[in-house]
């Protein structure tokens, strides 16, 4: 993003507005709360645009946040109000959720993983889980059953867990990785 660039944000926030709702959605039902999360994952974004590796796109920082802004507000919820208990086990996840600088600097490994997924397991796995399209959008761009996309993504998720388990020294990202890709 070219550094304060207003216009280069706008155009970030419309590419990828509803994937990013889309994933907090996963875990957060009510439409003011995902919208609340939202924000604060956009107010991220413009916050860190100076960090950012202009030679890397931004959807799978913006992922990562989101999940991680995500677990955060349910965390605070529970804390504050005892909503939200039966929408997501966080006792999974620990009790210290990694920055999102650590997550950042591991960030790298995931999309070192998903590079190594075979072609249409990849493209299937950015568009559904990335790009937020629906497994029926995805199947109707590729060609494919919606059973298939399925297929597809319980395959990536099983290689992209194993490859990070292999390849990760630090056990502290896996139950966040886990609770990330199996929902």
């Amino acid at each position: 993003m070219i550094r304060g660039s207003h216009e280069a944000f706008e155009e970030l926030y419309f590419i990828y507005v509803k994937a990013i709702r889309a994933n907090i959605a996963k875990m957060i039902r009510q439409p003011e709360d995902i919208n609340d999360v939202m924000q604060e994952v956009f107010v991220k974004l413009w916050q860190h645009k100076d960090r950012l590796d202009r030679t890397k796109g931004v959807a799978d920082w913006l992922y990562v946040v989101s999940f991680n802004q995500s677990i955060q507000f349910l965390r605070k919820k529970l804390r504050t109000e005892g909503a939200y208990s039966s929408t997501i086990d966080l006792s999974v996840i620990g009790d210290e959720l990694p920055t999102d600088d650590v997550l950042e600097t591991r960030l790298p490994l995931i999309q070192e993983a998903i590079e190594k997924l075979p072609e249409r397991k990849r493209l299937a796995f950015r568009q559904c889980r990335i790009e937020g399209n629906s497994l029926d959008e995805v199947a109707a761009a590729m060609g494919i059953t919606k059973e298939a996309v399925k297929g597809y993504l319980k395959d990536a998720k099983n290689f992209i867990l194993a490859y990070v388990h292999e390849n990760e020294r630090s056990s502290s990202l896996l139950p966040l990785l886990l609770v990330f890709f199996l929902r």
